[in-house]
């Protein structure tokens, strides 16, 4: 009895070694192929980033994975509420685990995400992630899932698999979603065409020209007294207006507090922030009048003495002019007798 009992005790404790000698086979062998895997490969990024949990290659596989055929959806809260806007998504996905690279194809891993107002209204759904490629331990892909705008504030982010009821699971874990703003460019302000008005024009020598720029928009006039209106400008907009440095230029302008000294010959025209104002600046610039200094003393001429006649010198007789007449013949008078 002892001996068989021996015997069969032997090849039990033999069946139990080499169960033991499978099991740590298979040990190593998942150590090598775990050792072989390293997990997603990639990142999201965005000005706000939901991430679903880091586990991998089998380990919380039911609390992060998506199955067609099983756990199809999960809802997460978001870490910072999303505000109303246009977003551009970006997404990771991944899957892996031991011996993936011999399962049975599996061609529907995808997922797409929906973001969920505080009552649970779907406000926006992106588009859907690709596929994730099969035959291998494991695969990750990152890309874009398309744009939404939404209305309201999200607060929450659902992840869905997007082959629910496919014939196998194609498991497949959503890593991360990253949402970016859409801000649009601020727009350059539309500046109209300043209304010119010259309130007098002289082309005398001291008529200056004056330059007037708005935002491209040049304007230029000439005369001694030149009044410039700028109607209807935008809000923070400005203009620059350029006059000859060399004269001698009065300035005004209506309202107060929108035209500043820029340098010599130069002004600025800034426009309120409310803009709509009417601007009226009048120049006037003469030429320049040159100091004439200090008068200078004129000296008084030096008398000059008449040379002497000399005694040789005979005056010249004035020969006193005789005018020939003829007498006209006294009249009669017809009382005389004698």
């Amino acid at each position: 009895m002892e001996h068989i009992n021996g015997r069969t005790t032997t090849k039990r404790l033999g069946r139990g070694v080499a169960a033991l000698l499978v099991i740590a086979l298979g040990m190593v062998g998942l150590a090598t192929a775990v050792s072989a895997q390293t997990g997603p490969s990639g990142d999201c990024t965005g000005d706000v980033v939901t991430s679903f949990g880091n586990d991998f290659f089998g380990t919380g596989r039911p609390e992060i994975s998506l199955f067609s055929v099983g756990t199809s959806s999960r809802t997460y809260t978001l870490a910072t509420a999303l505000p109303a806007g246009e977003y551009v998504l970006n997404a990771v996905s991944y899957d892996g685990y031991p011996n993936r690279e011999v399962v049975s194809a599996q061609p529907d891993e995808q997922w797409f995400a929906e973001y969920l107002a505080a009552d649970g209204t779907v406000l926006a759904t992106s588009g859907t992630t690709a596929d994730i490629t099969d035959a291998v331990v494991e695969d990750t892909w990152v890309g874009g899932i398309g744009s939404v705008t939404i209305a309201q504030e999200a607060t929450e982010l659902r992840v869905t698999h997007a082959a629910v009821g496919a014939s196998n699971p194609n498991s497949v874990r959503p890593v991360c979603v990253g949402a970016t703003e859409v801000v649009a460019p601020t727009p350059e302000p539309v500046i109209p065409p300043s209304t010119v008005t010259v309130t007098f024009q002289d082309e005398a020598p001291d008529a200056s020209t004056i330059e007037l720029d708005c935002g491209g928009q040049s304007e230029s006039a000439t005369g001694r007294l030149v009044q410039l209106r700028l109607a209807d400008l935008p809000g923070g907009s400005s203009c620059s207006i350029d006059y000859p440095a060399d004269r001698v230029c009065e300035l005004s302008h209506e309202p107060t507090g929108t035209v500043t000294e820029a340098g010599a010959g130069a002004l600025v025209v800034s426009i309120p922030s409310g803009g709509g104002v009417d601007i009226i600046v009048d120049i006037v610039c003469v030429i320049e009048v040159v100091d004439p200094g200090t008068p200078t003393t004129t000296a008084a001429p030096t008398p000059t003495t008449a040379a002497p006649v000399s005694p040789t010198t005979t005056a010249a007789a004035v020969v006193p002019e005789v005018r020939s007449a003829t007498a006209t013949p006294q009249q009669a008078n017809p009382a005389f007798t004698g």
